[in-house]
């Protein structure tokens, strides 16, 4: 029996795709079947009940994958133990734009107490623009970061692309979508919006340039969660991750609207230095795919 026919299983079960389960092993779909159909035979039990669609596990194969489920869970421990064994550094230096910080400390934190307790953490968290300056000057060992810049910066073969985001503007269910119609009916109600340095607001000053307008900013105010509590209320228009919209707590109280300039895309992604080691690649690796999953993207 080999674990990388139980990785594929328990993939498989989970996703509930081929497609997918190949794409997160990083194998082909054939692969993620014929590994599956070893696991069958080493234990010598049917898994499926195929002539079900879609494929809905035995009552054998939900007992197996519960105790595969265990025995994946361990390895991964397992590795991260010997990773943080094996690597240099006691502290990992991390930096996380702003914008994505306050939906995923507590969740990033829990992860490194699970996985990584011999390990400290020291996040940093800001404007990508000064994160990525941090990390050129090698006082970040990982750096998350996002940028509206998505053309150029995926030529770069050295960065971890985490998710394409989908900014739209976003107000209160409260008001009415047919009177936000276009640029000036924003300007009338008001932005909520992050501080200078954010990429979001550069990219609406922008957009409003083109039209002789300025915001009109109605509250600065950094972190996501702030900023839909305050749209919510009816303070005004705020630009919020589309993905990040749809799986909030406030995803009942609030609308994107539609209109000349947006959406845009920003790209969430993530960077290593060069020279390290293979803790942080997979710290980087595992960070990644909370960011995914609180954005409901796996």
């Amino acid at each position: 029996m080999k674990l990388e026919d139980i990785e594929a299983f328990v993939t498989f079960v989970d996703l509930q795709n081929t497609s997918l389960a190949a794409k997160k092993l990083n194998i082909s779909q054939p692969a993620i079947t014929k590994r599956i159909q070893n696991l069958e035979q080493d234990v010598g039990l049917i898994l499926f009940d195929r002539t079900s669609r879609p494929l809905k596990l035995t009552q054998n194969g939900v007992a197996i994958y519960e105790q595969c489920q265990q025995i994946n869970q361990q390895i991964r421990q397992f590795n991260h133990l010997l990773m943080a064994l094996k690597t240099e550094q006691n502290v990992i230096r991390i930096g996380i734009a702003t914008s994505i910080a306050d939906i995923s400390l507590n969740q990033i934190m829990a992860y490194k107490n699970q996985h990584y307790p011999q390990l400290k953490f020291e996040i940093s968290t800001g404007w990508s623009t000064d994160l990525f300056e941090f990390f050129q000057q090698n006082k970040l060992d990982i750096a998350i970061l996002t940028t509206t810049d998505v053309a150029s910066i995926k030529q770069d073969q050295h960065l971890k692309s985490i998710a394409k985001l989908n900014i739209v503007p976003v107000v209160t269910q409260k008001l009415k979508k047919t009177v936000l119609q276009t640029l000036n009916d924003c300007q009338r109600l008001g932005w909520i919006l992050n501080h200078e340095g954010c990429g979001y607001r550069a990219y609406l000053g922008k957009i409003l340039a083109e039209h002789q307008l300025i915001p009109n900013i109605k509250v600065e105010i950094t972190g996501s969660k702030s900023h839909m509590e305050l749209i919510a209320q009816g303070h005004g228009i705020g630009l919020i991750p589309r993905q990040l919209l749809e799986y909030s707590e406030y995803a009942h109280q609030l609308i994107a609207l539609e209109m000349e300039g947006f959406p845009f895309d920003s790209l969430l992604y993530g960077r290593v230095q060069q020279d390290g080691d293979a803790a942080c690649h997979q710290i980087l690796e595992d960070i990644s795919q909370q960011l995914r999953g609180i954005l409901g993207l796996v």
